[in-house]
């Protein structure tokens, strides 16, 4: 997939610490003196933008390539979004060939990204998608900051985000996440509404594709809604506060609302047509609900940020937030049209937080949700005070701005840039040993078993055996953590995955119910045989042939005798 010379490359770099860390560095330095050095004003500026943005992605990708190779560094969410992206290149039905869960649909498509280029779906095919939308964000960010400020501004004011994106070694923050997708579309929105405005009124295009930004929302997670319903509404209020008659703020009203119910209606229109809207309310609706039902204390997320994360998320999170805090109490003092961009960050970051701690669940990425947000509002606010002084001359009047343009590289940039430098680099040694992927005993059992066109169904929580093997689900669900857990819902679940393995006949079927694997190790108590149907229609169709690594496989009768 890969070929040897560039994989070779990257071994080098990997070998040679200073190498990667001379390459890696020098591409920051060049974003860094794109954006300090004084601009002569051009008439246009598309050439330094792309030239802007290609630095961008370069400084972004110098950082982040160990992790595209790190084949051992994998999480259950992101081999799930993979086996539901392998899965809808043979159907691409939602709730009908694949039920992503607590995610939704979008997050899995947008992994077929890569097979437009011929490329499959693995976890560095998967990484590469998410730093494309990471770079996306960044883009977005830029552009919306140079709404508001002079290119110069604007560069410098994105790049405490940019810094976190390229330095951030957790694994919760590195390996592709239901939050790439979301996030990107709301950094795109925002972009679209605040260049929406032109001299003769509100771009009715701009602003219906804000809407569809703001519809697909809910479908590439559910749990980022309120950000997506914060950002309309802060649009609406934007548009009728314009100094406009009244009909050319209600038509862009109607676009953007248009552009909002446009995703649901299609998608409605999906679900009915085939018979899926049961399936996509029980297992999308009810229980996205019943998985928000968890409660965790404030303590725990003060926590995560001081000692479950790594040193850099701490860096950007509170320096960045003190920052805007600060600027809120400057808003006064700032322009119209900048306070306007300060105020819906800084309300983007107060839902961030409800987001975040709205499902009371243990889980890390969901800090995501407050990065771009966070990384804007202090953006926007240094923007602000730039833009401010410009205007300003007189020095007692000019003190706030001077002082926080001064705090701005203090707090937001050195002390990331600092942790990076002292702190190894923990993923050198995989990408010098060159392994996107290293194949467990299990899937190599089953690759030698298994014919193009194969299905596997899974019992238990591995899902990372489709990512291995490249075969797509036998069932809705690529783990069975459903119809494990009791509750209101179990007896739903469970009789579905009965429907879905009679009817798809999957060649393989993985009980990985046993020690060593992840979720579930008592046989015993959730083995597949203790639960009737399932135990029968494993016992008159398939026949157990390994028992590895406490993964039992069973191969259908049919192709044992062939």
């Amino acid at each position: 997939m890969i070929p040897d010379t560039v994989l070779y490359f990257f071994a080098w770099l990997g070998q040679h610490s200073w190498a990667y860390w001379t390459v890696a560095w020098s591409s920051f330095g060049l974003l860094l003196l794109s954006a300090a050095l004084p601009l002569k004003p051009r008439p246009d500026s598309r050439p330094r933008t792309i030239v802007f943005l290609s630095l961008l992605a370069l400084a972004v990708a110098a950082f982040r390539w160990p992790a595209l190779f790190h084949g051992d560094l994998w999480n259950m969410d992101e081999c799930q979004m993979i086996a539901g992206a392998i899965t809808f290149a043979h159907n691409p039905l939602p709730w009908l060939s694949v039920d992503p869960t607590s995610t939704g649909p979008l997050d899995d498509y947008a992994l077929l990204l890569p097979r437009l280029l011929g490329l499959p779906c693995t976890f560095f095919t998967a990484r590469l998608v998410g730093l494309l939308l990471i770079w996306t964000t960044l883009s977005a960010g830029y552009l919306t900051l140079r709404t508001r400020a002079s290119q110069r501004a604007a560069r410098l004011g994105v790049l405490p985000m940019t810094v976190f994106f390229c330095c951030t070694t957790h694994w919760d923050f590195i390996h592709y996440t239901s939050e790439h997708l979301p996030f990107c579309l709301l950094a795109l929105a925002t972009m679209l509404l605040f260049t929406a405005r032109g001299r003769e009124g509100f771009s009715a295009v701009r602003l219906f594709l804000c809407g569809l930004c703001l519809g697909a929302v809910p479908f590439a997670k559910l749990q980022g809604s309120p950000l997506a319903l914060w950002t309309a509404l802060f649009a609406c209020i934007l548009i009728l506060a314009a100094k406009l008659p009244v009909k050319l703020r209600i038509r862009p009203i109607l676009l953007l609302c248009a552009g909002g119910v446009a995703p649901a209606l299609l998608l409605l229109a999906i679900l009915l047509a085939n018979g899926l809207f049961g399936d996509f309310y029980q297992c999308y609706i009810i229980n996205n609900i019943a998985y928000s039902q968890g409660s965790l204390p404030l303590s725990a997320y003060v926590h995560f940020i001081t000692h479950g994360g790594e040193p850099g998320f701490m860096l950007f999170l509170l320096p960045c937030l003190g920052y805007a805090l600060v600027s809120a109490l400057l808003l006064p003092l700032l322009s119209t049209r900048n306070r306007a961009l300060c105020l819906y960050a800084l309300g983007t970051v107060v839902v961030a937080c409800y987001v975040i701690m709205a499902p009371g669940r243990p889980h890390g990425h969901y800090f995501l949700f407050l990065i771009p947000p966070l990384g804007l509002a202090a953006g926007a606010a240094f923007c602000g005070h730039w833009e401010k002084l410009l205007q300003e001359r007189s020095w007692p009047r000019s003190l706030p701005h001077w002082t926080m343009l001064l705090l701005f590289p203090l707090l937001c940039l050195a002390p990331q840039v600092y942790s990076r430098m002292v702190t190894p680099h923990p993923y050198l040694l995989s990408a010098a040993q060159h392994r996107e992927l290293t194949s467990s005993p299990v899937s190599r059992f089953v690759l030698q078993h298994a014919q193009p066109g194969d299905a596997m169904a899974m019992w238990g929580w591995m899902p990372l055996y489709y990512v291995e093997t490249g075969l797509r689900q036998g069932t809705r669900e690529a783990h069975s953590e459903r119809q494990l857990s009791a509750g209101p819902q179990q007896a739903y679940y469970l009789q579905r995955y009965y429907t879905d393995i009679v009817r798809e006949k999957p060649a393989f079927f993985l009980d990985a119910v046993g020690l060593g694997n992840f979720g579930y190790a008592e046989r015993d108590k959730y083995g597949h045989e203790n639960f009737p149907p399932l135990k029968t229609i494993i016992r008159n169709n398939y026949r157990l042939v390994a028992d590895i690594l406490g993964v039992r496989i069973f191969i259908r009768n049919d192709r044992i005798s062939n």
